[in-house]
Order: structure tokens, then sequence, then C-alpha cells
């Protein structure tokens, strides 16, 4: 879903050299999947995880946002307080099939 996101978005891959890390309330360092905060689901149900909270807190103290990308149909339910207070942005994306090599 990766490859699905930078199609939908101008967001890069958090990965290598200068990898963004937020520490989070909990104490622990966050690593979110792509810069600019965003994160990427891919369950059925976004459950507020740790990790979604420290991302949350952190969107509320720097007045940013998490861009949050989803798959069409999934149940945001858990974290509807944080989406209608404008601190997480969602996304849906459709997977992209990538075949392997033949």
């Amino acid at each position: 879903m990766d490859s699905a996101v930078q199609q939908y978005s101008d967001l890069e891959p958090n990965t290598g050299p200068g990898q963004e890390r937020i520490l989070g309330a909990s104490g622990h360092t966050r690593i979110p999947d792509f810069r600019d905060l965003g994160e990427l689901k891919t369950g059925r149900v976004i459950q507020n995880t740790g990790n979604l909270k420290d991302f949350i807190t952190y969107a509320e103290q720097t007045g940013g946002q998490v861009r949050l990308f989803v798959r069409p149909g999934v149940d945001l339910a858990p974290i509807q307080i944080a989406i209608d207070r404008n601190l997480v942005a969602v996304y849906y994306v459709k997977p992209i099939l990538v075949l392997p090599a033949q």
C-alpha cells in the first residue's frame, strides 16, 4: 500500500538517513510511516493504539495534523474525536496490485 499512498499524496516514505522520529507522550520514540506525520493503517478497524495516540498528541502540541491513509470502508470510530478536532486527516487509498516478476 506504500506505493498507493505515494500515488495519492506528496508524502515520502520515512526511511533512511534523516528519518523522522517523534518522542511520544508515552516516552517511546515513534517513527511515522511517511514524512510529515503520515501513517498507513491496513486493518478493518483503526484502533487508537499507543503509536497513534502519540502521533495525535504530537499533532495537537505542534499545531499539525496526522495524515492517515486507510482502505475504503474501514471503521474509524475509535479515533472519530481526533478526526472531528481536525487532528487527523483521513485519506482513502486502494491498494495497487503488484505482480511478482516472471
